[in-house]
Formats: structure tokens, C-alpha cells, sequence
């Protein structure tokens, strides 16, 4: 009996080579969705990342993008080429497996180091700006009517940028951004969001109340529900007037129907002369 002659498996069929693709196309996917879970389970979401570096320029907002995609791609090469590995033992050629073996560990180590290389290169990058630019310490705004706050950036390399811009000189800081003792580039403009003292709107209807206070930057909260615009505000208001406003800006007020108008008493009717 002569020996049986095993072909040699030399190249893919096509519905190998679909599914090799799928595969490659399915697993860089899925690692640009772990990396992503990854990240933001270990260093917090985006906003979080970015928030803190507010007036330090576009380049600490971008870094965490850049990092996220120095991680998919050396996920995603060294994920392909385990996955061309295993695929080639489908084939009689043991010098394809040997140099996608050694492509495996050599994207391996090249992934990492350029992972970590263009990292530091980032960190050093930043640490050259901000070496480079000097900062200041923002002063604690919160609190402060616009003239002390004027005062105060008056004393600093920086400057006021005042929300809504025709707030008085008598009015509250409540929010600031860049945040309190945070180093700031010096000449950076300081967003700072100003509200009116609480008014007193005894005796006021709904559409005038909430006028008065739209014109201060505050927020009106009517209660009970149901009320009309000509109900008129009672004396408890929350806070009461002349207080600072809160950091929500809100003002809550206590509103009643007003009483039916009498009709007029009737006129008295002359007396015909006699």
C-alpha cells in the first residue's frame, strides 16, 4: 500500500480569513471599550480628570484623550498579532509562526515602551510650560461683594471676568472658577458669578416679584403650587431681605390670591325739592 499524501495547508479559506478578520476587528473594539471602563473606573471620568487644570491651558485637557489612545493602541497591536499567531497554526509553515511569535513579543515590548516613553514625554512636556509660565495663588472670592473682589484681584496678575457683567458694586460672589488657592497662569481672567441681596417682596404679585429678582441674578420659588401671576407674596420669604443670597441663588416665597374687589357702595339719591 503506498503512503498517503497530506496536502499542504498553505493559505486560508475565505470564511477562515472573514472569521481571522472579524476577530481582529471584534478585539480592537472590545479593548477600546475595556480601556475606556478601565480608565474611567481607575482615574475617574473626563470631566473629573480635566477639572482641575481649568486656566492651565488646552493641553491638560487633551492629555487624558492622548493617554486613552496610547492604551487602545497597544492594546489593540498586541491583541491582532496574538490573534495572527494563533491563526497561522492553522497552517503547514513553521516560518510564519516563528516570525509572528517573535512579531508578538517584539510589539509587546515596543508597545510598552512607547506606551510609557511618549507618557513621560507628555509629563515632561508640562512640567517645561508650566516651569515656563509663572502662576499665582486665586485668591478666595467666595463670599465677597464685586468691590472687594475688584479689590482684591487688584493686588494679583489676574483678572475679573463678572457673570452677568452688570452686576453692582454691592453684590455677592457665589462661585468661582478657577477655585480657591488653585494656580493660576498669571494674567488668566477669573469667572466669577455675582447675585443681588434678597429684596423684600411683601405686598408683590408673581410677575413682579420674579422680575425684581431676575434683575438681581436670583431665582424665584413660588409656593403653594397653583398660584396666578396677580397672586400677591406674603410676608415669609425664605431667605428674608436683606440677606446674602445662597449659593443656589434661590428665593422662596409664600404667595395668596388676592381678595375680591366690593363693588362701590351705592351713591345716595338726591331728594326732589318740594
Amino acid at each position: 500500500m503506498s503512503d498517503m499524501i497530506t496536502a499542504q495547508v498553505t493559505h486560508l479559506s475565505t470564511n477562515a480569513a472573514n472569521i481571522t478578520v472579524g476577530l481582529i476587528a471584534g478585539f480592537v473594539i472590545l479593548g477600546g471599550v475595556v480601556t475606556a471602563l478601565g480608565r474611567s473606573r481607575l482615574e475617574g471620568s473626563y470631566k473629573a480628570r480635566s477639572g482641575g487644570a481649568q486656566g492651565q491651558g488646552a493641553n491638560d485637557q487633551a492629555s487624558p484623550d492622548r493617554t486613552f489612545m496610547r492604551s487602545w493602541l497597544a492594546i489593540s497591536l498586541v491583541g491582532g498579532l496574538l490573534i495572527f499567531s494563533a491563526v497561522s497554526f492553522q497552517l503547514d509553515d513553521t516560518t510564519l509562526r516563528s516570525s509572528l511569535l517573535g512579531g508578538v513579543i517584539a510589539s509587546a515590548g515596543a508597545a510598552t515602551a512607547f506606551y510609557f516613553a511618549s507618557k513621560s514625554a507628555d509629563q515632561a512636556r508640562q512640567d517645561i510650560l508650566n516651569a515656563s509660565v509663572p502662576t499665582t495663588a486665586t485668591p478666595n472670592l467666595i463670599g465677597h461683594t464685586k468691590s472687594e473682589v475688584n479689590a482684591a484681584l487688584a493686588g494679583t496678575p489676574l483678572y475679573l471676568d463678572a457673570a452677568p457683567t452688570a452686576a453692582g458694586d454691592d453684590w455677592v460672589a457665589l462661585s468661582q472658577d478657577p477655585q480657591p488657592n488653585q494656580q493660576t497662569p498669571t494674567g488668566s481672567r477669573v469667572h466669577v458669578a455675582f447675585a443681588g441681596k434678597v429684596p423684600d417682596l411683601s405686598n408683590q404679585t408673581f410677575a413682579a416679584a420674579q422680575t425684581l429678582l431676575n434683575g438681581l441674578n436670583l431665582v424665584l420659588a413660588a409656593k403653594p403650587s397653583g398660584y396666578a401671576t396677580n397672586w400677591i407674596a406674603q410676608g415669609d420669604q425664605i431667605p428674608v431681605a436683606g440677606s446674602a443670597p445662597t449659593a443656589d441663588r434661590t428665593v422662596t416665597v409664600t404667595f395668596q390670591q388676592p381678595p375680591p374687589q366690593q363693588p362701590p357702595p351705592p351713591q345716595p339719591q338726591p331728594q326732589p325739592q318740594p
